[in-house]
């Protein structure tokens, strides 16, 4: 990325070696500009007071997980890269605590610097195993995070729709060729699965976020 002065970077961590490592690679690049060497002890107070374009923060201690959104007030939207990440399981903790990139324990100063660049520019570099573990962890928030109205089973968004139309257990059970009773344990089940106590809110969730008919499993 072209830039008229060098970016002003900041590196954090408690490990000497490795801090004072990074830190005399960086100055060795024209693309830095060291401005900090600082411990994670003293990072938020240092980086309230300093403005940085980039973080290059140590991982090899669990500790530094908790550092990134304690920095983000102070850092205008800078990116934070990680270095000394371990596993790719370390990895997706580390995007989950908000690392924008980080770079493996056997990781070179060029692949830092590589990653901050690209870092600066919004962009990652991530290697095919730790996309897919990625993937697998947004797809698994998501269903965690779902709306109940996407686990009802067909059946059920059947009947919901039934109720939202207005129409009585005796009626949804003459429309859907089913006994009385059964409807009756639908509609406790699909209120349940609402979180809602009143029939006449059955239908403000279920258009709020409908149901996808490919999520749903068929459940009679």
């Amino acid at each position: 990325m072209e830039r008229n002065c060098p970016n002003r970077a900041v590196v954090v961590g408690d490990v000497l070696l490795y801090r004072d490592g990074v830190a005399a690679g960086l100055e060795r690049r024209r693309e830095f500009e060291l401005v900090g060497l600082i411990s994670s002890a003293e990072a938020a107070d240092v980086l309230r007071r300093l403005t940085v374009d980039i973080v290059f923060l140590d991982m090899s201690r669990a500790a530094a997980l908790q550092l990134p959104r304690l920095l983000a007030p102070f850092l205008g939207g800078a990116p934070i890269i990680g270095f000394g990440v371990a596993t790719n399981d370390e990895a997706l903790a580390a995007a989950e605590a908000g690392i924008n990139a980080f770079v493996g324990a056997a990781g070179t100063i060029d692949d830092l610097c590589e990653a901050g660049l690209l870092a600066l520019e919004g962009k990652a570099v991530l290697s095919p195993t730790f996309t897919a573990m990625l993937v697998q962890r947004v797809a698994a928030l998501a269903v965690a995070n779902a709306p109940s109205c996407s686990i009802l089973t067909r059946r059920e968004h059947q009947v919901a729709c039934l109720i939202d139309d207005g129409l009585s257990n005796k009626e949804i059970a003459g429309t859907l060729n089913i006994s009385p009773a059964t409807v009756k344990n639908h509609v406790h089940t699909i209120l349940e699965k609402l979180n809602v106590t009143r029939r006449n809110a059955v239908g403000r969730s279920l258009g709020a976020i409908p149901a996808t008919p490919g999520r749903l499993i068929a459940r009679y």
